[in-house]
C-alpha cells in the first residue's frame, strides 16, 4: 500500500485541491469587508445613476455595447 501511495502521481494534486479550497475561501472572506463582498456579488447596485445613464446615452457599436454591459455588470468605471 505504501508503494502505491508513493508511485501514484494523481493522489497529491487531488488531496491538495480538495483541502486547499476551503482555507483559501475563508482567507478571502476575512480579507474583504462586508461592503466589498456586496460589491463583488452585486456590482450594479453600487453604480451611480450618472455613470449608468452616460454609458447608455453614448453611441457605440455592438462590440462596444457588449464591453460596456460587462463593465456595468462587473462595476468597472475607469473614467
Amino acid at each position: 500500500m505504501l508503494s502505491w501511495f508513493i508511485y501514484t502521481p494523481e493522489l497529491f494534486p487531488l488531496v491538495a485541491s480538495l483541502f486547499s479550497a476551503l482555507p483559501l475561501v475563508f482567507s478571502l472572506w476575512l480579507m474583504t469587508t462586508k461592503e466589498d463582498r456586496a460589491l463583488l456579488v452585486y456590482p450594479s447596485r453600487f453604480l451611480s445613476e450618472a455613470v449608468a445613464l452616460r454609458q447608455l446615452q453614448e453611441p457605440f457599436t455592438e462590440a462596444e455595447a457588449r464591453l460596456r454591459a460587462e463593465k456595468i455588470r462587473m462595476g468597472i468605471n475607469l473614467r
